[in-house]
């Protein structure tokens, strides 16, 4: 397993960025200390049962404490795939998200047909139309099917990589990294955090 990479993401230093590979087995005895971890922390729910939740908040948890951020005054939104995650840290009043893919993700014909028949960006690739679509549920709070017939991506900026979503009278910005073999897409109503 790779140690976790946590980075400032903006220049203000308002958003933080944690990647990690989540460990295959633990010991018995380190996943009791993860489960009390995660369990006395504002992450305690019934999905720390889940290996996936469980490890992913334990490593946000050391993470954050060996940066001194207390975990009550952020907002954190996390993106899982089979080994590893990506979590976004921010300041509460930043409406920000993030999915990651793998790069070479399969996806069924039917999936790829209905994609390719929404209006998006001509290289914006069916992975990462997923992707936006992923973000926007997690910043909109609606759900996928809603957002996947209700929606219209436009390149926004070809030099930065921006692409742009209109939901109704809100303008979410979405911009794509490429990190350990997968495709991330942070996206955010607040386009200042990408520049």
């Amino acid at each position: 397993m790779s140690k976790p990479s946590f980075k400032s993401f903006s220049k203000d230093y308002s958003v933080s960025i944690i990647f990690a590979d989540r460990p295959s087995n633990e010991s018995f005895f380190i996943n009791i200390c993860y489960f009390f971890e995660v369990l006395f922390s504002p992450f305690a729910s019934i999905r720390i049962f889940e290996y996936r939740f469980l490890h992913s908040r334990a490593i946000i948890i050391k993470e954050l404490k060996k940066a001194n951020i207390n975990i009550s005054n952020i907002k954190i939104s996390i993106s899982h795939n089979k080994k590893s995650f990506v979590a976004l840290i921010s300041k509460k009043n930043i409406n920000i998200a993030v999915d990651h893919e793998l790069s070479g993700r399969k996806i069924s014909k039917a999936l790829e047909k209905k994609i390719n028949e929404v209006i998006k960006p001509e290289l914006l690739s069916a992975i990462e139309f997923i992707n936006i679509i992923e973000t926007l549920v997690k910043i909109t709070f609606k759900g996928w099917q809603s957002l996947f017939t209700h929606v219209e991506i436009k390149e926004f900026n070809k030099l930065q990589g921006i692409y742009l979503t209109n939901l109704h009278n809100e303008s979410i910005y979405s911009k794509f990294y490429g990190y350990n073999g997968t495709r991330v897409c942070i996206s955010s109503d607040n386009l200042e955090i990408f520049k």
